[in-house]
């Protein structure tokens, strides 16, 4: 597992998202039988890439905003 150098929550991701798209954010679909956003109820897990990083490995795209900037622009390899 490698996470980038900005670990965010899936709501902050979907909100940048919608936002670079110009669109609402999709209201969150809760999970089945407990009334909590599907996101929050399944849980998130912070990581940490400094033993990645400083193994001088590199990322081609260091945050989630680059990456998916990068989809979005469609110049992702």
């Amino acid at each position: 597992i490698v996470t980038d150098d900005e670990p965010a929550e899936l709501g902050e991701v979907l909100r940048w998202i919608a936002s670079e798209l110009h669109r609402p954010v999709p209201p969150p679909e809760d999970a089945p039988g407990t009334g909590t956003p599907r996101y929050r109820a399944e849980g998130n897990k912070r990581c940490r890439n400094a033993k990645l990083r400083g193994s001088g490995y590199t990322l081609r795209y260091p945050t989630y905003r680059e990456g998916y900037a990068a989809l979005l622009a469609g110049s992702a390899p």
